[in-house]
């Protein structure tokens, strides 16, 4: 490999992984809202998990929004998760159908990766998916399935941070805990 690559992208979708399509088994409050889901006209933004956002800045990756909710992520999700304003697909409008049994998403995300590793957190990811990456894509690269019931946890987390972990190049952090550790006590 000659030069360095960056550190891996992390691809992360928001409907289906940061809101869960069922309630989450127990209240979270989205500290700092007071106006309720309706005023961005999405009843689910209740379902967000404010605790996300610092989970995802505890990996070792740089964030990238990976949904159809594109800058709005930054307007609507970022603020109720505490993330700042992360760089997002913005996905082509081409008519080019995928590969069968392709994601639409998978092609652009691997053009917009440029060669560098990459996660991707979605809820609609397949088998066909991963094995077009691993022809596609001269890097490694981690397509996670989260469970679209129930949303991103500590478990995905934990899978996430440990692949991160074994990547050449990614910085290894010094005394950290899993995802899981640090924080399944106080959410699952």
């Amino acid at each position: 490999m000659a030069g360095r690559v960056g550190p891996p992208l992390i691809f992360v979708d928001i409907d289906g992984v940061l809101i869960p399509l069922r309630s989450r088994p127990y209240a979270v409050r989205v500290g700092g809202h007071d106006d309720g889901p309706d005023q961005h006209g999405n009843p689910l933004l209740d379902r967000l998990d404010p605790a996300d956002g610092d989970r995802l800045l505890a990996l070792p990756g740089e964030l990238v929004w990976a949904s159809t909710w594109m800058a709005e992520a930054n307007e609507v999700v970022a603020p109720r998760i505490g993330l700042p304003a992360l760089p997002f697909v913005d996905w082509p409008d081409d008519d080019e159908e995928p590969p069968r049994g392709v994601h639409w998403k998978t092609k652009p995300l691997v053009r917009w990766a440029a060669g560098r590793p990459f996660v991707w957190l979605d809820d609609e990811i397949s088998d066909a998916d991963r094995r077009w990456v691993a022809a596609q894509h001269p890097q490694p690269a981690l397509l996670h399935r989260v469970d679209p019931d129930r949303g991103l946890t500590w478990i995905d987390l934990a899978a996430v941070s440990r692949w991160l972990d074994h990547r050449p190049g990614v910085p290894q952090r010094r005394g950290h805990h899993s995802p899981g550790g640090r924080y399944a006590a106080a959410r699952w």
